[in-house]
């Protein structure tokens, strides 16, 4: 009811009252009314005013207008450990479901650019690099108990923005990688103590075979040295991902002092964020007018 009809009826109320005697009872029944007409009509106010507010918050369809209870979770992209999914364009609409969602943690800006070809590993593929020089988007890290994906966030976003999973190359806060050759035994060691680690959520394990599957797909442009490589090459390795609230910092030393240790470390978020600070970023063929399969 708009706040005019309300007023109409709360008239006509007022009209159908009794007249009234000059007498004590009588003004005390005519005070009585008066605060009970007045209530009425704030009360009226107040949920129209309410509804309108409503409404506001959840109908954003020009933009121009944001009532929102939802605190941010941007920050800035030194704050990311790890990212699951990454999310163009960076709009109004996008940042607050991102904001809603019980899925996210936290989310940083990652700036429009041309980051031409994706440098030492293929971690960006052509769909979000291409999306990528055209808007800004958000890179997105999960809530425990597991990472996000991006099908358990298209509900919420079908239609307004695009998805991609990037889990496996950024999903994770630091490798541990041993050194080639590391005996059994030393691997087992680090094995049992990410296991125990209270700061540890979860650890990965990968194998030769898994490396060399992983190397294959990031140098598939380079097929000689893919065909020049083995398996017994490569280095057998742990993906870690921390419990909540754990900085990488403060975990990373411990495990690279350890036996068998060949070196530990993060994955290239620098790549999202900095993209003309690295080799072949920003000055290679746009990923939208050639890109790869």
């Amino acid at each position: 009811m708009q706040i005019d009809e309300l007023r109409g009826e709360l008239t006509t109320l007022a009209d159908e009252i009794e007249p009234f005697g000059p007498d004590a009872p009588s003004l005390h029944r005519r005070d009585r009314r008066r605060r009970a007409l007045t209530s009425a009509l704030v009360a009226g106010v107040v949920a129209v005013v309410a509804a309108s507010t409503f409404a506001i918050a959840h109908n954003r369809a020009d933009g121009r207008v944001h009532v929102s209870g939802a605190p941010s979770k941007e920050v800035s992209s030194a704050e990311l450990n790890h990212v699951d999914i990454i999310v163009f364009p960076a709009d109004p609409v996008v940042q607050d479901l991102l904001d809603a969602s019980p899925l996210v943690t936290r989310y940083a800006r990652v700036p429009r650019a041309n980051r031409g070809a994706p440098g030492l590993f293929q971690i960006l593929t052509p769909v979000v690099r291409c999306g990528l020089e055209h808007a800004d988007g958000f890179a997105v890290q999960g809530s425990a108990p597991g990472p996000i994906t991006a099908d358990s966030l298209e509900p919420r976003l079908a239609g307004k923005a695009t998805i991609v999973d990037v889990s496996v190359a950024l999903g994770y806060d630091f490798e541990v990688f041993m050194t080639v050759g590391a005996p059994g035994a030393q691997v087992a060691s680090v094995r049992a103590a990410l296991t125990s680690d209270p700061a540890v959520k979860t650890a990965r394990f990968i194998s030769r075979a898994d490396a060399f599957a992983i190397f294959s797909k990031d140098f598939a442009d380079q097929p000689a040295l893919v065909n020049g490589t083995k398996p017994s090459d490569l280095p057998e390795s742990f993906r870690v991902i921390l419990a909540p609230d754990r900085r990488v910092s403060d975990i990373v030393e411990r495990y690279q002092r350890r036996a068998g240790v060949d070196t530990v470390i993060t994955p290239g978020l620098a790549v999202l964020f900095h993209p003309g600070g690295l080799r072949g970023g920003g000055t290679g063929a746009s990923a939208c007018t050639n890109p790869k399969p």
